[in-house]
């Protein structure tokens, strides 16, 4: 389920791993960042007050669709980050329990049977694993962190859909671009005038 990382995927990912311990102000002059939202403007009258339900429940497939085909294109891997098993209070185990859907449920189940030892971060090589993290973003209960060590693409997830995304080749944005239009999400720069920071949840 869940894979401690070797000696050489330690290397590779550990900018991320510092952009988890000190935060993303880190790795902003390396990488360049852009914001992945759902493209509601077809699909919803009134934004505004649009329910859970008719949001996050309505478009997270959305989600999944390109986030699985970029964890292809990472060679069917991704390192997951900011989930620290021993210390995940039993209160939200219930809540990541009853929100999730079953099958879910029962891979998280297993997850924290599995006695994995503390790391920082873990790699998956199973989609529906990753799926079920990325569920726990979608549904809002936690906020796990992504890296795509083969791509070196960091995914920093947030409230209402929105992911923060940082490339390392600028020169490749313009294809991740296209592959969330083809899922109908937006991937688009930062407002210069709003400072978003990613939800880094301290259990």
């Amino acid at each position: 389920m869940l894979h401690i990382l070797n000696t050489l995927e330690r290397e590779f990912s550990k900018r991320f791993i510092e952009s988890l311990n000190f935060g993303i102000e880190n790795i902003e002059n390396e990488y360049f960042l852009r914001v992945l939202e759902v493209n509601k403007s077809d699909d919803c009258d009134d934004i505004n007050n649009i329910t859970f339900e008719d949001h996050n429940l309505r478009f997270e497939d959305r989600i999944f669709r390109f986030f699985e085909d970029i964890f292809k294109l990472n060679n069917n891997s991704v390192f997951v980050g900011n989930f620290n098993i021993n210390t995940i209070e039993n209160m939200k185990i219930l809540y990541m329990l009853r929100d999730l859907d079953y099958r879910d449920s029962i891979k998280l189940i297993n997850i924290l049977r599995s006695h994995i030892r503390e790391e920082e971060a873990y790699k998956v090589n199973d989609f529906d694993v990753f799926k079920m993290f990325l569920t726990l973003c979608t549904r809002e209960i936690h906020f796990p962190s992504f890296y795509f060590n083969k791509l070196d693409i960091m995914v920093f997830t947030h409230y209402d859909l929105s992911t923060l995304m940082f490339f390392k080749d600028e020169n490749y944005i313009h294809t991740y671009m296209q592959l969330a239009k083809v899922n109908d999400l937006n991937l688009r720069e930062k407002e210069t005038q709003i400072k978003i920071k990613p939800l880094i949840e301290v259990l």
